[in-house]
């Protein structure tokens, strides 16, 4: 049960309010109590998505990637689904993870060939190199 006084939309629009503005641990803290107290709102794949921008942004690949993971088990048809992949996809390669990052960005490229990520993800499939393409299933 959330806070007296906490609702859905306070909570979302302070959550992404301090992270537009770069609050990124209030803007975690926050977007991690919306998923707590409000799991099935209309938000809540945004919020969890978030939560792994913002691992991102702090370097913590191996989080982002479980929160980016999250996404696309919990929430797996919404409108966050493919900017999650490819944000998976995208952290593995920041880790040092590349066949793996390639398998993720050529699920991106087979699932959502005409988003506007799609020519990053084509950009980054090169990127990675011959071996690791070639090693992802």
């Amino acid at each position: 049960m959330p806070p007296a006084g906490t609702s859905a939309e306070s909570l979302w629009l302070n959550a992404f309010r301090d992270y537009s503005s770069g609050r990124d641990e209030l803007a975690m803290m926050e977007f991690n109590d919306y998923l707590k107290y409000f799991p099935s709102a209309e938000n809540a794949a945004s919020a969890q998505y978030y939560v792994g921008q913002l691992y991102n942004r702090a370097k913590m690949y191996d989080d982002a990637v479980q929160a980016f993971d999250a996404v696309l088990e919990r929430y797996p048809d919404n409108p966050k689904t493919p900017d999650a992949l490819y944000g998976k996809a995208d952290a593995l390669a920041h880790g040092n993870h590349k066949a793996e990052a390639a398998a993720e960005f050529k699920d991106f490229l087979a699932r959502f060939p005409t988003h506007s990520l799609a020519r990053n993800a084509q950009d980054q499939l090169r990127g990675l190199g011959p071996a690791a393409a070639s090693r992802a299933k």
